[in-house]
């Protein structure tokens, strides 16, 4: 991520959010089906990285998706101040529900599904995305 992020940030800066985020979310789902197909450490460490490019990538341009969509009196405050109690909250919820769903499918199962999960997310913000406008 420390090699991968100055890149992104730049073309986040030039091209805008969805050139950058889909293909950041299309890596954290091919890492979810690397992990899951992994049976060296070679690859789990390869998926291990390609995980960590996509999804350490996506919080901070989330971040910023978030801030310069919302109205400018609320863009610090409240906006993200927003982001990041859901985002703790995400954590926390999904942490105890795929503690759950492990004990029921093992970790080859619950990486698959993680990896149908993200690209249910992508598809959503795709929508979401195109639908709410930016604000001035």
């Amino acid at each position: 991520m420390l090699i991968s992020r100055p890149y992104l940030g730049r073309w986040f800066d030039t091209y805008g959010a969805l050139p950058v985020i889909i293909p950041c979310m299309i890596l954290f789902a091919l890492g979810f089906v690397g992990l899951s197909l992994s049976t060296t450490a070679t690859l789990f460490l390869i998926s291990a990285g390609v995980i960590g490019i996509g999804y350490g990538s996506l919080l901070p341009f989330m971040l910023s998706v978030v801030v310069e969509r919302s109205p400018p009196s609320h863009r610090s405050g409240h906006a993200t101040a927003t982001f990041f109690t859901l985002y703790d909250s995400g954590i926390a919820l999904g942490s105890f529900l795929l503690g759950i769903i492990v004990a029921h499918t093992g970790f080859v199962n619950l990486f698959f599904l993680l990896a149908g999960f993200v690209i249910m997310v992508t598809f959503l913000f795709l929508l979401l995305f195109k639908k709410q406008p930016k604000v001035s």
